[in-house]
Parts: structure tokens; sequence; C-alpha cells
């Protein structure tokens, strides 16, 4: 026994891996446009552990961050955990609480950390509001019985269609219709929260149109800037950007980046906003530019420009912003219309109506009217008080009617018989109101009413008790 070797040296011992709480999981297609996204990988590390997804996040990785899961009335893991796959405060410490439980240390690249030095710090436009997915990429997952992997490409808002099959990515449940919750226990499995339906299911294969050269050049972009994300903080920052346009500008022959803009039929005080004051833009915009400019957006940012100007794409139409300016004509047609409805005390003229009418909308209205405006909408708050009022005042006599109505056919008036007379009649007892009036009148009508004029017809009859 003394020959054998020893099994446990201490140098063999420092070899080992440190301990983690949780199992060390690696990201599924890690360092391709597939990568997992930070959600997805939730869902595989609960299911791994035979968790619930939600127990997994409050119980273990919210504890090591300064999230809390209910402040001011919101729920972390219903309302903000979809921002994990962003680069905002959550994210980076979502991923830092995962890094320290799983023991890895690049689960940051399951979101776009790496890109935000970059993009708008307030991430404007760079996720979808609901979970989406490709039918084709989870029916492969559900063929072979594996885990569904929900990459983070498709959580980025500019992405329309999957790359790997060009089809739409969908965000409701073809069953039933109904759009996914962020974190729900069947996500991993493909499958509905509401009904248990596939979420690999599609219709309309031969139907579905082809993506345009622009989405194509989005999913595109998108995925490679995915790909790069390891080595991306190195050259995507806004310092770099600004550079680079500066030079694109110089090459293409303009003198100022006002002509450029408008060479690349973009706007131009967001251009002034790249080139001098250092404003990230939005990826939706960055993703423009570079459409427009025919480059791929990770060569825009991580190489000089060459001495010969890149080609614009051609066709590029401009992304106008729709204006509501109304001729002097409409104007005088519409402020005498909303003069004209000062004069009525029994009904109102909605503002989005009247906009609508003239193809304007009502901030321009507002803007333009002025006392006029304010006039108006003051009527407006008015007439529906003094309709509020009368209906209600309907319901409180037609309420009374019915409980004394009880009367007449010898009943006592119940709660139970007054729910079910009231009900009959459409009338609702949530509003307090209607409730009070109810309650009031039965005791009432109780306290003048002799008991052998009254009988029960039910032996389940609750009392009235307390009104209130």
């Amino acid at each position: 026994m003394r020959n054998c070797p020893d099994l446990f040296e201490a140098d063999e011992a420092q070899d080992l891996p440190p301990r983690s709480a949780l199992y060390r999981l690696e990201p599924a297609d890690a360092g391709t446009a597939l990568h997992e996204s930070l959600l997805s990988y939730l869902h595989r590390l609960a299911a791994r552990h035979c968790l619930r997804v939600r127990d997994l996040m409050t119980e273990f990785v919210l504890p090591r961050t300064g999230i809390c899961e209910v402040s001011c009335g919101h729920r972390f893991s219903t309302d903000y955990a979809k921002t994990i796959n962003g680069f905002g405060k959550y994210a980076i410490e979502v991923s830092a609480a995962l890094n320290a439980l799983t023991g890895r240390d690049d689960l940051q690249r399951c979101t776009f950390i790496p890109w935000r030095d970059l993009l708008d710090p307030k991430g404007g436009g760079l996720l979808e509001h609901s979970m989406r997915w490709c039918p084709s990429c989870l029916a492969q997952n559900i063929d072979r019985s594996e885990p569904c992997v929900y990459p983070l490409l498709w959580s980025c808002r500019s992405v329309s269609h999957c790359p790997v099959h060009a089809s739409a990515l969908v965000n409701e449940c073809l069953r039933c219709g109904r759009l996914q919750r962020v974190l729900s226990d069947s996500n991993a499995y493909g499958r509905c929260w509401a009904c248990s339906g596939s979420l690999g299911a599609r219709t309309g294969l031969w139907e579905e149109s082809e993506p345009t050269p622009r989405q194509l050049f989005d999913a595109d972009a998108v995925s490679k800037m995915i790909a790069t994300g390891a080595v991306a903080p190195e050259f995507a920052t806004i310092g770099r950007f600004s550079q680079n346009l500066q030079q694109l500008c110089e090459l293409h022959g303009c003198k100022s980046g006002a002509e450029f803009a408008r060479r690349l039929h973009m706007d131009f005080d967001t251009m002034r906003d790249w080139l001098a004051r250092g404003m990230r833009p939005t990826l939706t915009s960055f993703l423009e530019v570079a459409f427009r400019l025919n480059l791929d957006p990770v060569h825009l940012l991580s190489e000089p420009p060459s001495t010969s100007p890149p080609s614009l794409r051609t066709g590029a139409t401009p992304r106008t912003r729709k204006f509501h300016r109304l001729s002097r004509e409409d104007m005088d047609r519409l402020m005498a219309e909303m003069a004209a409805s000062l004069d009525v005390s029994d009904r109102y003229l909605d503002a989005t109506d009247l906009a609508g009418k003239f193809g304007t909308s009502v901030a321009y209205i507002r803007y333009q009217c002025g006392d006029l405006y304010r006039a108006f909408a003051a009527h407006r708050t008015e007439v529906m008080a003094d309709l509020s009022r009368k209906r209600l005042d309907a319901l409180l006599h037609q309420t009374e009617s019915v409980v004394r109505a009880l009367v007449t056919q010898n009943t006592v008036p119940t709660r139970r018989g007054i729910y079910r007379a009231l009900e009959a009649e459409g009338i609702t007892m949530k509003d307090p109101r209607i409730r009070k009036k109810a309650f009031e009148t039965a005791a009432a009508i109780r306290q003048t009413a002799r008991p052998a004029d009254l009988k029960t017809t039910s032996s389940a009859a609750q009392p009235l008790g307390t009104i209130g």
C-alpha cells in the first residue's frame, strides 16, 4: 500500500477547479452568431438543477445582487427580467451573480454588455418587448429531445428573421395566440405556458414572404456583432465610431457633416451628435448608417476606412419624419369646430377623433391652438364628469328600485338575493357606491317593515349584517 501513489497529493489538488454553487454549464453555441442569451441560459440551468426558473432567480441569483424582487409594486421576475439580455444595470448584476454561482467568467457574452460603450446608454430600440423565437429552430431541439435554446439574436428588436432558416421570428403561440412569459419553466422545453402547445409549430410555410435585403442585412450584421463579442470592447466605442465616420466623410469629398448626412439621407442633427457631441447611437441608427454606407458594422468599427470611398447603398430611401402641419384654411375650420363644441353641454368632441378627421395629431392641435385647446380640454372634462354623475344617479335609482321590488315579492332582501337581482338587471356590485346604496336601502326596509310581512325564499339566506 505504501508503493501506491497518493491520489490527493498537494500538486494534484491544486489543479482541481474551485467548487461552485451551481453547475458549470457552458453556454450553447458560444462564440457563434447563435450565442445563447442569458435568459435562455438561466432556463437551462434551472432545468439541470430540477428547479423552477423563478425559484432559481429569487432564491439564488437575486440575493447576490442589489436587485429587489418586489419594488414599488413591480416584480422583477415578471416586469424587468427581460432586460437582463441587454447591457444595463440588471444585465451587469445578474450576469456577475451567475458568474460567481457557476464559476464561469464569460456569461457577459450572453448579453449585449460588450457593446455598451458604443450604444445608447438607455438601450433604446435594443430589446424586443416580448419573447420571440424561430419555430424551425425550436422544432429541431424538440425532435432531438433537447432543451430549447434561445439565441441572443432573437431578443434584438432590429432582427426580424432567423439567419439560419430565413423565416420570420414569432412572438405568439400558434395554438392559443398568447405571448410567452419571460420566466417560464415551459420555455426550456419549447412549450406554451398557457396551453402547453408546441412553440415549434408553424403554418403557412409556402405563403411566407421572402425577407427583404434590409432584413437580411440586419440579421447578418447583428449576428456578426454577437459573434465578435469577446473582442468587441477593444473597438466598439463612440470615439472609434466618430473617428471612422469623420474619415469616411472626407473620403466622400464632403466638406461638412451636414453634407455627409445629406448624401446618406440622414438627419443633420443626428450626424452632428455623433461627430461633434460624442452622443452614442441606438442600435437601429447604427445599423442604419452601416446599411447606407454598404459596410459591415464590425468592419466599420474594427478597421480604418480604406483609401477608396465605399459605394453608398443604392435605393436607400430616407426615413422621413411625418409632419402634421395644416394649411391656414384647415386650421381655421378646425378651430371653428372646436369653438362650436364648447356650446354643447351634454356632448363633447374627442381630440383624437378631431385630429384624425383633419389628418394631424393631438400634439399639433395642442401646440397651435393654445388657450382654445385648454378650454376645449376643460369642457371635455366637465362634460365627462357630468355624464358620469348622471349615469351613477341612474344606476343608484335603479338599484333602489330593484331592492324595493324584492319586498313586493314578500322576500327578505338578503345579500345573495340582492346580488342575483342586480345581476339580472345588468348591474354589478363591484362598485362600492352601488353596494352601499343597495345595503342601505335593504337595511331601511328591514327596519320599517314588520317581520310577519317578510319571508325568506331560501333556507340558506345570508343575513345582511353590517352595512359597508
